[in-house]
């Protein structure tokens, strides 16, 4: 079983390796290492037995997930990045288009925007409303009196 040990080893890193790239959360980092510490034991198999490389395998593991994940979670963190349409929000437009299901329709800066009135209220056309957010491809929406 030894002589095949090195070659499982090879095979966790590059598993683990390849979820890591498809993931970018910095998943089985954490495993990849500890595969690597064990592929290096499993050269010595007269010394390392297989029990010995699954052991280390999982040491090493918890112990880089303990001691870095809350470090990696910063540096891979997802913030909140402003895009341009964020500088709509408490911009004064008017509606345009309102259908029989209260789904309305504006122009704001050229680009047409399916809009919802946040609590719901029904909208019509030519009222004027503030944008309070955008979710998705719609512009949510107050009427101007409830401010």
């Amino acid at each position: 079983m030894g002589e095949i040990m090195p070659w499982i080893w090879l095979g966790v890193i590059i598993f683990t390796v390849v979820y890591e790239f498809l993931t970018y959360d910095l998943e089985s980092i954490w495993f990849t290492v500890g595969a690597v510490v064990a592929l290096l034991l499993s050269f010595f198999e007269k010394i390392f037995e297989p029990w010995v490389q699954l052991l280390v395998f999982g040491g090493v593991s918890v112990i880089m997930l303990i001691t870095l994940r809350k470090w990696t979670r910063k540096i891979v963190s997802s913030e909140f990045i402003p895009t341009n349409a964020d500088s709509l929000i408490g911009k004064e437009i008017t509606i345009g288009n309102v259908s029989s299901k209260n789904q309305a329709e504006a122009k704001v800066n050229g680009v047409t925007w399916s809009i919802e009135e946040e609590h719901k209220a029904k909208l019509e056309e030519g009222q004027t409303v503030v944008i309070k957010r955008i979710e998705g491809n719609k512009l949510i929406v107050e009427k101007e009196e409830q401010k």
